[in-house]
C-alpha cells in the first residue's frame, strides 16, 4: 500500500484509485490569473521560479496563491478547457481555488479537488512526493508508487 498524508478536501470530488496523476510542487506562491497560460496550463510568471512547470493534470502542491480576485476566473477558464490541474493542495484554505471549483461544477458539472495540507508536517510530505504518482482521496492524498 501506499504511503497517506493527510489532508482536508474543500472542494471536488476525490479520484479514486484509477486515475494517478504526478504530484509537481512549486516554490512559491502563483497567481493564476497572468501567472498561468490559458491555452497551455504553464506558468507564464516571468518572476516565478517554476515558470515553464505545466500544471495540466498534475496534484498540485504549492505553498499559496498571490495575485488579486480574478486568479478564479482564469482557473475556471482552465478547469472548462480541461488545462487545470488535477488537484491543488495548499498548506490552508484558499477561497479563490474554492469558488474556482465550485463554480465549474455549478457550470459544467466538472469539478477540481482543492484540499488543504493537514499541518505543516503534512505539508512537507507532499512536497516530498514530487515526481512520484497520487490519488486525491476523502481524506488524504495516496502516494500510489514506491
Amino acid at each position: 500500500m501506499g504511503e497517506r498524508v493527510s489532508i482536508r478536501l474543500l472542494a471536488g470530488q476525490p479520484h479514486g484509485p484509477a486515475h494517478p496523476a504526478p504530484v509537481v510542487r512549486l516554490a512559491a506562491p502563483l497567481s493564476f490569473w497572468g501567472g498561468v497560460d490559458i491555452d497551455s496550463g504553464e506558468v507564464i510568471d516571468a518572476s516565478h521560479p517554476d515558470r515553464g512547470a505545466a500544471l495540466a493534470g498534475v496534484i498540485l502542491v504549492l505553498p499559496g496563491l498571490k495575485g488579486s480576485t480574478a486568479g478564479p476566473g482564469a482557473l475556471l477558464e482552465l478547469i472548462v478547457a480541461g488545462r487545470a490541474p488535477a488537484a491543488v493542495i495548499t498548506m490552508q484554505a484558499e477561497l479563490p481555488l474554492l469558488v474556482a471549483s465550485r463554480t465549474a461544477g455549478f457550470l459544467t458539472g466538472r469539478t477540481m479537488p482543492v484540499g488543504a495540507a493537514a499541518g505543516d508536517r503534512e505539508f512537507a510530505r507532499l512536497r516530498a512526493a514530487a515526481g512520484r504518482l497520487a490519488v486525491i482521496e476523502r481524506d488524504a492524498v495516496l502516494i500510489v508508487d514506491d
